[in-house]
């Protein structure tokens, strides 16, 4: 199942949220835009299965871990009903339990070097990943 999951999640056109670069830098993909809404069932179904749920601040979500990346969903409401729901993605080292226990949350003292090693800043100001997530089997 972890094959499948992979697989599916590796040939797609990942974008960079720009919007969370300076706090939680993160990949998604839309679900009907950059993956079809068949295969995003059965990411959301595999995901379901193989996840397991871990806190985000004072709220719980289901999470997978594979291959040194963190998988989670976002929707309004039911993902399986939403068609607009989105499939994220980061380094395992940007997730909320490590970086709580590693006291590099957004706004701690030692975020700044931690983000530094993921994220840069380019000449237009534009914020983009240091080294490209790449799904590796572990």
């Amino acid at each position: 199942m972890k094959d499948r999951f992979s697989a599916l999640v590796a040939e797609r056109n990942w974008t960079f949220a720009k919007t969370y670069a300076d706090t939680w830098p993160h990949d998604y993909v839309v679900c009907g835009k950059s993956i079809s809404p068949t295969d995003f069932a059965e990411v959301l179904a595999l995901l379901e299965q193989l996840g397991s749920f871990e806190e985000f601040y004072s709220s719980s979500t289901r999470y997978l871990r594979l291959g040194g990346l963190l998988y989670w969903v976002t929707a309004e409401g039911d993902p399986h009903e939403d068609p607009t729901a989105v499939l994220n993605r980061t380094f395992e080292e940007l997730s909320y339990r490590d970086r709580r226990s590693s006291g590099t949350l957004p706004g701690q003292r030692d975020w700044g070097e931690l983000r530094s090693g993921f994220v840069t800043v380019d000449e237009q100001g534009l914020t983009t990943w240091c080294r490209v997530p790449k799904l590796s089997p572990r």
